[in-house]
């Protein structure tokens, strides 16, 4: 079984699409501002990153951070590395680029998620919120310097 990662296509996306019960393809776009890798198993896609890069407001207009939209690996493939292998790979797209940092949103019921974050340095800062009827949730934007 050999993992490769190769930058998003359309084409990648909608075999995602076909691999998941998730809206994780709704989030890969293609915009001059966007980026994607999926991991692909014997070429099958089995995860994906993806977001975009824009500058942050006055008075700090000159810096531009990555904020990361989707991060998912298929349940079957998790616990393999292959999450940390897409992070890393977009800290150094932000590095490249000479972005200020790199941003992202989790939700607390994304324990696994959480626990990526925190193992490559992100820093949390909870939000609460409540969506629809539901109550009482929350949630953490993650950030790293580069």
């Amino acid at each position: 079984m050999g993992i490769t990662y190769a930058d998003g296509t359309p084409e990648l996306k909608e075999r995602y699409r076909e691999e998941t019960d998730t809206n994780a393809p709704d989030w890969v776009n293609f915009r001059d501002d966007c980026f994607s890798v999926f991991a692909l198993c014997d070429g099958r896609p089995i995860g994906v990153i993806g977001g975009k890069r824009h500058r942050l407001s006055e008075p700090l207009g000159a810096l531009e951070e990555v904020f990361i939209e989707i991060l998912e690996v298929l349940p079957e493939h998790r616990r393999q590395g292959i999450g940390t292998a897409l992070l890393e790979r977009v800290i150094a797209l932000a590095k490249e680029t000479q972005a200020a940092q790199v941003k992202s949103w989790s939700e607390e019921i994304r324990t696994e998620a959480l626990a990526l974050w925190n193992k490559l340095g992100f820093t949390f800062y909870r939000v609460d919120f409540q969506r629809g009827d539901e109550k009482d949730r929350y949630g953490f934007y993650v950030a790293k310097r580069v």
